[in-house]
């Protein structure tokens, strides 16, 4: 499993209703995935053959590797050492319905998409590739992406449920990503029976507070406890109140759970952060950062300084949001850090180990998100 080693949520997006019945089957059929999220810009894709084209023309492609290049504001399909291309077009469109679409934005790695994969020409000379995919596919393919092949079922569950809620919450004219800044989505390359037995079971289920979708947060490991929405994103008017930290000793199993410690070379923190070590001024009770003052006075979120760390300095420096800052006597930075993700939400690991315990999906999300209840879709009034 790729544990999250971030999730770059600083906005709490709430979305109004319409009053009515929620029928799931009223969301879209289909979401809109654009891939490779982590990776831009995408300057070429790996398709691999056997592959249909849908547009601009039908065409079906042997078994072979294939090369997609944007040329100017066209993009080429050739095979692959051939300077002959097949495709020359704004847009391409392969359909997967039937094998999937197996490409890649490197010669090494393959990722497997079912629906339609969509590619075109983006500003700056790079390629957008979309996946137009069944709702039901998504769901499947993020509770796949999100845990690993050993995860019991009713953590599964717990898993799909949320997903799903977070659909509930989703404009049919938003786009979705692929990585960690949302939800995992590698297609349906790590698919498993048990992952689609899952989903189907707990299929049309919300989880609702007050007749409303909750908003979903999710981390990987929170090594102890988790945190309250308010304190880690600092927005008391925001917060809705089942985003409350609870007590969490179930993660023990995580790699994460362990101190992790990473250094900065003072080159690098002082291009960062300025001339100077930032102060952690104030913890939470779970021991996450409150406030960091930046060596020119500034005074940061501890979330916010955490995620001006993993983009300056790399997410491996402090993959949890549990850290605590020292320096060496050369002036390099060091960075102690636990537990992986912003730690608000559920813990993933630590839904694992309940289940394992023999607690169901439903009581590990009333107890990671308290005053909440997981209701059929169809029964439940929205606004």
């Amino acid at each position: 499993m790729k544990c999250k080693t971030y999730l770059l949520i600083a906005i709490f997006n709430f979305l109004f209703f319409a009053m009515g019945q929620i029928v799931f089957a009223a969301t879209p059929d289909k979401v809109k995935v654009d891939l490779f999220e982590a990776h831009q810009p995408v300057k070429q894709v790996f398709l691999y053959g056997p592959a249909r084209i849908k547009m601009p023309m039908q065409r079906t492609l042997p078994p072979g590797k294939y090369l997609l290049t944007e040329k100017g504001s066209q993009l080429e399909l050739a095979k692959q050492g051939s300077l002959q291309p097949i495709v020359v077009a704004p847009r391409i469109v392969l359909d997967g319905q039937t094998l999937g679409v197996a490409l890649g934005i490197d010669s090494v790695d393959k990722r497997t998409y079912p629906g339609d994969v969509e590619m075109s020409v983006l500003p700056k000379q790079s390629i957008r590739v979309r996946n137009v995919v069944a709702v039901k596919d998504y769901v499947i393919g993020v509770v796949s992406s999100e845990t690993p092949a050993n995860w019991p079922v009713e953590a599964l569950k717990a898993q799909a449920v949320l997903t799903q809620t977070r659909l509930a919450r989703h404009l049919p004219s938003m786009v979705l990503g692929d990585s960690t800044q949302r939800e995992l989505y590698l297609g349906s390359s790590n698919n498993r029976k048990e992952v689609r037995e899952a989903v189907h079971s707990v299929w049309g289920q919300l989880l609702m507070h007050e007749n409303r979708p909750v908003a979903v947060y999710y981390h990987s490991t929170c090594a102890g406890g988790t945190s309250s929405g308010e304190v880690v994103f600092s927005n008391k008017s925001a917060v809705p109140p089942y985003l409350k930290a609870v007590n969490c000793d179930y993660c023990v199993r995580s790699p994460f759970s362990k101190l992790t410690v990473r250094r900065i070379s003072k080159d690098a923190a002082t291009k960062a952060f300025g001339e100077g070590l930032p102060a952690i001024l104030d913890y939470d009770d779970a021991g996450r950062p409150i406030k960091v003052r930046l060596p020119d006075g500034r005074i940061l979120s501890g979330y916010q300084f955490w995620i001006l760390l993993g983009q300056s300095a790399g997410w491996d420096k402090a993959p949890g949001m549990k850290y605590k800052l020292g320096t060496l006597p050369n002036g390099d930075l060091q960075v102690f850090s636990t537990g992986a993700g912003h730690g608000v939400g559920l813990c993933q690991w630590g839904s694992a180990e309940l289940a394992h315990q023999g607690k169901t999906y439903k009581d590990i999300l009333q107890y990671y998100f308290p005053g909440t209840n997981v209701q059929e879709s169809r029964s439940v009034a929205m606004w």
